[in-house]
């Protein structure tokens, strides 16, 4: 009897995992149908220049919400908060078809969109904690990242036919569409199911600060959202306005270079835990993220940029999957202050990024960025690894198993 138990409860802890799994296959190709042509559909109405305070406010908000996060879920409960998230994330993207070009509709709907689809991968996040072991956390993440990067692969390459041959407003119509199963799956299997934290909810800094692991692998976490802040916002438009390529070829490019997600992640995963540890990784993969940044500046021919830009994305790939290694590796579940700082990192690199583009714009022409991005990623990654101490445990991979 007791065994039938458990097995229910392990087929019931499947069931939520993939349906959260599926959830997050659906936010993450409506944002990967977006997430390259967005700052070209801002531009359109108030200029380069200018296109990142777009992506400053909704990021503000963000980290707003985040540090707040606990009392929120406790006042009306996680159901609740993730149902309304995700009916805004749902009009906000619906709306902007019949924008008609009014340019603050436009920017309200486009702020409402950008926090809710950051917060919707804090509430997966938190209803995964609560479904998944201990000892599968590395495996549930890695297959989750897989299945994110599957639809990211193919997101540009569709954004790219669209906008080239109808416009944007069909894109922003079939991001729209993505949300309807998420919202589905949540209202019929969710709605019950109540997630309590009595314990470690508000983040406090000083204890962050004591603990170097975090506090480091936190410092990664920024970098890394900074390069993809930049990268998203900046290179679409580069190589449309500087090297005078077409929307659905950038879109075939930008799948090309993102296949690195697809073939390195689950390796690196293997390789950290059983040969080079989580630090060597983290150098490597840091090295080979900010050379081939720099090197960007130096090319103006389309191949050799794609080629660099192809390089970028094995560096991150593999720094982005070992930074999660490495996090949960120093925590568990009952770490929700620690996690949600390292959480609260990226919405804040996504304020950071475009306040400090703008004002470089206003100096430099748009190739500097990378310049600057490629050596910004060195002087202060490379040295916050140089004495990170990999974790010391006896431990079976997480994120791979043969």
């Amino acid at each position: 009897m007791v065994k039938e138990n458990l097995s229910e409860t392990e087929n019931f802890k499947k069931s939520k995992l993939n349906s959260l799994f599926l959830q997050g296959v659906f936010f993450s190709f409506s944002s990967a149908i977006l997430s390259y042509v967005l700052s070209s559909y801002i531009e359109e109405y108030i200029g380069s220049n200018y296109v990142s305070i777009i992506y400053l406010i909704p990021n503000i908000i963000a980290i707003f919400l985040i540090f707040h996060f606990g009392k929120i879920i406790k006042k009306i409960g996680i159901y609740t908060a993730y149902l309304l998230d995700i009916v805004l994330l749902f009009f906000s993207l619906f709306l902007e078809v019949f924008s008609d070009h009014n340019i603050f509709y436009i920017v309200f709907l486009l702020i409402v969109y950008q926090t809710t689809m950051a917060l919707s991968w804090i509430f997966i996040d938190y209803y995964i904690e609560k479904y998944s072991s201990d000892s599968s956390t590395g495996n549930t993440k890695g297959i989750q990242r897989t299945t994110i990067n599957l639809t990211f692969l193919f997101g540009p390459l569709l954004a790219g036919f669209l906008v080239s041959h109808f416009g944007y407003s069909p894109v922003f119509f079939l991001s729209s569409i993505m949300i309807i199963p998420p919202l589905i799956f949540i209202v019929k299997g969710f709605k019950n199911i109540k997630i309590v934290r009595e314990e470690n909810t508000k983040i406090n800094l000083r204890k962050i600060h004591r603990n170097k692991a975090v506090w480091k692998i936190s410092i990664m976490n920024f970098l890394l959202n900074f390069f993809y802040c930049w990268m998203t916002i900046f290179t679409p438009l580069y190589m449309n306005k500087v090297l005078n390529l077409t929307w659905d070829k950038i879109g075939i490019i930008m799948s090309i270079v993102l296949i690195p997600f697809i073939i390195f992640q689950y390796p690196a995963g293997k390789v950290a835990d059983k040969y080079l540890g989580e630090k060597e990784l983290l150098m490597i993969s840091t090295l080979i993220l900010g050379v081939s940044t720099i090197a960007l500046f130096f090319v103006k021919n389309v191949f050799w940029f794609t080629l660099i830009l192809f390089l970028t994305r094995i560096g991150a790939s593999i720094l982005e999957i070992i930074r999660e290694v490495y996090l949960y590796k120093n925590l568990d579940a009952s770490n929700i202050d620690l996690i949600s700082f390292y959480k609260l990192v990226s919405p804040l690199s996504w304020v950071i990024g475009p306040v400090l583009s703008s004002i470089l714009l206003n100096i430099f022409d748009m190739k500097y960025l990378f310049l600057i991005l490629g050596i910004i990623i060195l002087v202060v990654g490379i040295p916050v690894l140089w004495n990170l101490k990999d974790t010391k445990i006896n431990f079976k991979s997480k994120i791979i198993n043969f």
